[in-house]
């Protein structure tokens, strides 16, 4: 019993709360973080990109805000990763949650996830495939439930993706970065000068949570965190046992500013089952 014990225990923590087509919370107006234009100054004093100093001290909500201010005028392709291992006695069980987004504009992008939960007719409902593509002003989505058999499709309006995918691509930078200090190695290549900042101090949200912390981060001068690595351990405790899950997160910023989406194979048979103006089988 305790394989299924752990396997219900591994899902549920994968879950999230978000609807079929999550609606966009009000983003704060925040102030442009400094960008350097010229080589920075070696001092300890010296801010090297947004929210980092060259001795290592961090200011996380400016690099938060850098890299935000440089994905709100941009493509990019953004995929996020969560590997959890749970462990009870000699039984283990391990599960990955990703979701990714290929943004080229608000009225062009593709989406997809394999863990996304909703509330339908009263209950909870669990996607282990939910697509969404962007052509124009419609926003196709197909979605695979544990709850029905077959795909289901809808069509909204496409409107205020970019703060959405954005807030997503920045929520990493703000809840894994530690508010201290960071070790900083300058990486040097044909794309230009980036920095690796690890650390082994959670942050503030995840200190009384997490156990044997360890992130790194690769960012470049004007503030982009194009990788992001977090690993940790946590506990969650049942009635009878305590489970320790081992996690490895990643969050990636590739192809920025070079983005072209390709409409999915999916996306005839979505036409088909939403002719005439009708949604005939959104959930």
């Amino acid at each position: 019993m305790r394989w299924r014990v752990l396997a219900v225990v591994t899902l549920l923590a994968l879950s999230g709360c978000t609807g079929f087509l999550s609606g966009d919370e009000p983003v704060p107006t925040v102030t442009p973080a400094p960008v350097p234009t010229d080589p920075p100054d070696t001092g300890p004093g010296a801010m090297i990109v947004p929210g980092v100093y060259a001795d290592g001290e961090l200011e996380p909500d400016l690099l938060a805000d850098a890299h935000r201010d440089v994905l709100r005028e941009t493509s990019f392709v953004w995929t996020e990763t969560d590997n959890r291992t749970g462990r009870v006695a000699n039984v283990t069980d391990s599960t990955m949650s990703y979701r990714t987004v290929a943004f080229a504009n608000a009225t062009r992008y593709y989406f997809e996830t394999n863990g996304r939960t909703d509330r339908y007719q009263g209950r909870r409902v669990y996607y282990p495939v939910y697509n969404e593509y962007a052509d124009g002003e419609d926003v196709y989505i197909r979605a695979l439930s544990t709850s029905w058999a077959a795909y289901r499709y809808d069509r909204v309006t496409a409107g205020g993706s970019r703060s959405r995918f954005v807030r997503s691509a920045t929520n990493a930078v703000e809840r894994y970065l530690p508010v201290g200090s960071a070790s900083i190695e300058r990486i040097e290549s044909n794309a230009g000068v980036r920095y690796r900042l690890t650390s082994t101090q959670p942050s503030e949200t995840l200190a009384p949570l997490v156990e044997d912390y360890r992130v790194s981060v690769v960012v470049t001068r004007r503030g982009l965190v194009q990788n992001l690595t977090a690993m940790y351990t946590t506990e969650r405790r049942t009635r009878s046992e305590t489970i320790t899950f081992t996690h490895r997160y990643t969050s990636n910023i590739t192809d920025v500013g070079n983005v072209t989406v390709s409409s999915p194979a999916w996306l005839p048979e979505a036409h088909r089952r939403l002719a005439n103006g009708t949604s005939l089988s959104s959930p």
